[in-house]
């Protein structure tokens, strides 16, 4: 994570990372293709029904991360205290393409009582500030290599400018 930073790499190292947490909780293979976690701050503005045959969506996510990349998008919500992580898989969704300033893609999704069967909902032994504390760190890891980067671009640029006659980073 930190030298994805370091390099700017734009793949979704981060949220596959996150994924393969809660696939390794749920103690299932993590699978090989690109997975978007929505993060759980992003979740809460869904209103999320609970009816027979599973749960019934309704309302707007934006900017998650390298949706229409993924195979799979992962909505990790809590109910009494409960973690419980949706499944959807990408093919099934529609969504609408967006980048962030760094123009990596942060794709919106609009649910219309979209139904998700119960098999598709399994309970997380991760908690939902668990899977915070994952985004959050992730985050933090790969800005600390963006950060080790632009302290040596501008270590090397001090070396090298000059200004009356000798390298500023002299002064």
């Amino acid at each position: 994570l930190r030298l994805a930073g370091y390099h700017g790499a734009p793949v979704p190292i981060a949220d596959h990372y996150i994924a393969s947490r809660i696939y390794q909780s749920l103690a299932l293979e993590i699978p090989e293709e690109p997975i978007s976690v929505v993060s759980p701050q992003q979740a809460r503005k869904l209103k999320i029904t609970s009816s027979k045959e599973g749960f019934i969506l309704d309302g707007p996510l934006h900017n998650i991360p390298w949706a229409r990349f993924s195979k799979s998008i992962l909505i990790p919500v809590e109910s009494n205290n409960q973690c419980s992580v949706l499944f959807l898989d990408r093919t099934d969704l529609t969504l609408t393409e967006n980048t962030n300033m760094a123009g990596e893609p942060r794709d919106s999704l609009v649910f219309e009582g979209f139904r998700i069967p119960s098999e598709k909902a399994l309970s997380c032994p991760l908690s939902i500030n668990e899977i915070e504390q994952l985004g959050a760190l992730t985050r933090s890891v790969m800005s600390w290599g963006a950060l080790e980067k632009v302290m040596e671009l501008a270590v090397d640029y001090a070396k090298e400018r000059t200004q009356f006659g000798r390298p500023i980073a002299k002064f």
